[in-house]
């Protein structure tokens, strides 16, 4: 039986790893699955007989899983997913807000633009009017 690796069940991520194996009959399968569920860290096993697919969840090393996926079944294994893609931090687009401002004066809009240069998170300031 495989056992984690050191940490993988403790403080480690839970991964759903995806093995693809020739599965023939319903009780290679199920044979499979209950001893892939007694391995500590294991959550869950699905087996999915018509794709050929074996999805394991939990606090595992996806490489002991595979050579004990290997050793039950006796016969070639892919892995195929080794952890489910983590959404990605989005990152801003910096977008342009253009404001229509009645400014009498060059001290009026020297004042506007410190202003607005002081606020978190704004990039250059371009003035447009023609005086």
């Amino acid at each position: 039986m495989a056992k984690p690796a050191d940490g993988a069940a403790e403080g480690g991520a839970v991964a759903t790893v995806v093995y693809k194996v020739n599965l023939h009959c319903i009780q290679c399968a199920r044979e499979i699955q209950k001893r892939l569920q007694r391995t500590q860290g294991v959550q869950t096993v699905d087996v999915d007989i018509e794709s050929s697919e074996i999805k394991v969840k939990g606090r595992v090393d996806p490489t002991l899983i595979h050579e004990e996926v290997i050793r039950i079944s006796k016969k070639k294994v892919e892995m195929v997913v080794l952890q489910p893609k983590v959404a990605e931090e989005k990152k801003k687009d910096p977008t342009t807000t253009t404001l229509k401002v009645h400014l009498h004066c060059s001290k009026c809009e020297n004042d506007l633009k410190s202003r607005l240069l002081n606020l978190k998170g704004n990039f250059p300031i371009v003035n447009s009017c023609t005086d």
